[in-house]
């Protein structure tokens, strides 16, 4: 939740994708979670699987202001996931979301990337954006 404390300060990399590259790339994020690719020592504190019309991954990490946790967290998305060129990733602070409906939103809320360089996806894989 948003609101725990372990998680208010924190933030979250979001990437949507199509249903049918679903189950690899949800297989491929837990495995790097639980084989700690990550390398940002108890920065991630959960990963979450949504289920929509376009599914959407997320890693979810401790403290938005860690910069360097942020951007190591999405380029081990990029390289273990196999990104390719062209997607988009979003990154979201928790309070930004708590804030909704608030006058005085966050400072920091949010952060688009697009992915820069293909990681060579075997087949169709290359349109998961």
């Amino acid at each position: 939740m948003w609101e725990d404390e372990a998680n208010f300060n924190g933030g979250k990399w979001m990437i949507r994708l199509k249903k049918e590259f679903t189950p690899r790339l949800w297989e491929d994020l837990l495995l790097a979670t639980i084989g700690d690719q990550f390398d940002v020592g108890d920065e991630i504190c959960g990963i979450v699987l949504s289920v929509r019309d376009h599914d959407i991954l997320s890693v979810w990490n401790k403290n938005h202001q860690n910069k360097e946790a942020r951007e190591k967290i999405r380029n081990t998305l990029i390289t273990v996931l196999k990104l390719p060129a062209e997607t988009k990733m979003e990154y979201k602070v928790h309070q930004a979301s708590l804030a909704l409906g608030h006058s005085t939103p966050p400072k920091y809320q949010s952060e688009l990337y697009v992915v820069k360089h293909s990681m060579s996806l075997q087949g169709d894989e290359e349109d998961i954006k």
